[in-house]
């Protein structure tokens, strides 16, 4: 349901047709708080990356790129070419005369089922940059037209720069799709993963929770003595599901009954509409 939601597809390519008005609002709605998800998974995937390059002694940068170009290397894959390049690749077929044509054919076509869609599901090991890199070229060809929707317009606004806004990432990824993918590697390291995480953590530091994970140390970038034991051994998170928090939230008030699993009308579903 999430999916359909989401693409307006279900996993076979068949169209979501939703008659009632006030519904297809709220599809469009919930799919942004899904492109949301999306977003950050990608770039959660990147901190693991950023982990692990510090567990295995990286304290720069360039440290931490010359070891993901060791690691891709393994896997036979190799930094090279442009993030449009990439984009381009992974269009193939479905590439238009121009960008929003080219995102429009995607919404019509890349359901949750296509090989092309911007999840994967262990993204981690040697192909862990370029999975995250391609999650980033699906999710932009997703978004691009989608930005346009006076629906949701105002909802890609939300956050700007400080909490990675939808409007400010496309905008960020835009700015550097031309350049080499090395180039923007690092900058996602150096703006998405460390600057994002210390900005995030410091924010939200409170005189005794300790969330950083890394910092500026003597020798370079460090981790934290708190994680220096579970450095790139979490899994990549996805946050709670908010299908299941909406719909124990109805049964709470009556709109929902929640009988053995099954979600039925409650009492109170007639009163609203």
């Amino acid at each position: 349901m999430r999916n359909a939601w989401y693409t307006g597809m279900f996993d076979d390519g068949t169209p979501l047709r939703l008659q009632d008005a006030d519904l297809e609002q709220q599809r469009l709605r919930w799919a942004c708080l899904m492109a949301r998800q999306y977003q950050r998974y990608a770039i959660e995937l990147f901190l693991w990356c950023f982990e692990d390059a510090l567990k295995n002694g990286c304290h720069t940068l360039d440290e931490v790129l010359a070891h993901w170009e060791r690691r891709s290397a393994t896997a036979e894959l190799k930094l090279t070419g442009t993030f449009q390049q990439l984009a381009d690749d992974l269009a193939g077929s479905l590439l238009g005369k121009d960008a929003p044509a080219t995102s429009a054919a995607w919404n019509k076509t890349v359901h949750a089922a296509d090989d092309r869609f911007e999840y994967a599901d262990t993204p981690e090991g040697d192909q862990a940059v370029f999975h995250g890199l391609r999650m980033f070229a699906a999710w932009y060809w997703r978004m691009l037209v989608r930005q346009t929707n006076p629906t949701t317009k105002p909802f890609f606004t939300l956050g700007g720069a400080d909490r990675m806004g939808m409007a400010w990432f496309l905008g960020w990824l835009g700015a550097r799709k031309d350049r080499p993918l090395r180039d923007l590697l690092k900058d996602i390291f150096s703006t998405l993963v460390f600057a994002q995480h210390m900005r995030i953590a410091l924010a939200r530091f409170d005189g005794t929770a300790q969330r950083l994970r890394f910092l500026i140390g003597d020798s370079g970038i460090e981790p934290t003595v708190s994680a220096r034991e579970t450095l790139a051994e979490l899994g990549i998170p996805w946050m709670p599901d908010r299908l299941d928090t909406l719909t124990a939230l109805l049964c709470d008030c009556d709109i929902l009954a929640n009988q053995d699993g099954a979600l039925n009308p409650g009492p109170a579903a007639s009163t609203v509409k």
